[in-house]
C-alpha cells in the first residue's frame, strides 16, 4: 500500500476523542525516549500528528511532498475549531464532543500510525508516543468488560 496523507477530518476526530472529557481527556503523555512531557492541548496534538504524516510522506516520496501539503495543519485546526454544530470551540480547552467510539478510534490511530511511520526515528517522535497513548486508551475502553482487567490470578 502506498503512503498517503489522511484527511484532515481523520486527525480532527482522533484529537476530539483524545480530548473528550468522557474519555478521560488525554493530558499527560510522555515521550519515553526523550523523557519529556508532550504538550497535549488540542492545537498541539493537531500540529504533531499532521506534521508526522507529512514528514512520513517526505521521507517516502521526497521534498516535493512537503510543498504539496503546505497548510494541511491549518485545515485540520480550522475543522476542529468549527466541528461542533458550527459553534466555535476553543483549541486550548477540552473538546466536549466525541462522536466516534473506541473501536473506530483504535482503527483510525492504526491507520495514522501506518501513514506516519516512514521517518527513520519514528519511535523517538512525540507523534509515535501520542498515537500509542490514544490507541492504548481506546483499547482500554474496548476491553472494559473483560473478565481479566489487569493481572491474572488463579
Amino acid at each position: 500500500m502506498s503512503a498517503y496523507l489522511v484527511s484532515p477530518q481523520h486527525i480532527v476526530e482522533i484529537v476530539k476523542w483524545a480530548k473528550c472529557p468522557q474519555q478521560g481527556d488525554l493530558s499527560h503523555v510522555y515521550n519515553q525516549i526523550t523523557k519529556k512531557e508532550i504538550d497535549c492541548d488540542a492545537e498541539s496534538l493537531i500540529e504533531i500528528l499532521s506534521l508526522a504524516n507529512i514528514q512520513s510522506l517526505v521521507a517516502r516520496y521526497g521534498e516535493q511532498a512537503e510543498v504539496e501539503y503546505e497548510g494541511y495543519d491549518d485545515k485540520c485546526k480550522s475543522i476542529l475549531k468549527y466541528s461542533t454544530d458550527g459553534v466555535s470551540v476553543s483549541l486550548l480547552s477540552g473538546i466536549g464532543s466525541c462522536d466516534l467510539n473506541a473501536d473506530d478510534i483504535y482503527n483510525m490511530v492504526r491507520c495514522l500510525n501506518y501513514q506516519s511511520c516512514e521517518v527513520s526515528n519514528w519511535i523517538e517522535t512525540d507523534a509515535y508516543w501520542l498515537l500509542n497513548s490514544i490507541q492504548d486508551k481506546a483499547g482500554s475502553k474496548m476491553s472494559k468488560d473483560a473478565n481479566i482487567q489487569w493481572s491474572f490470578e488463579d
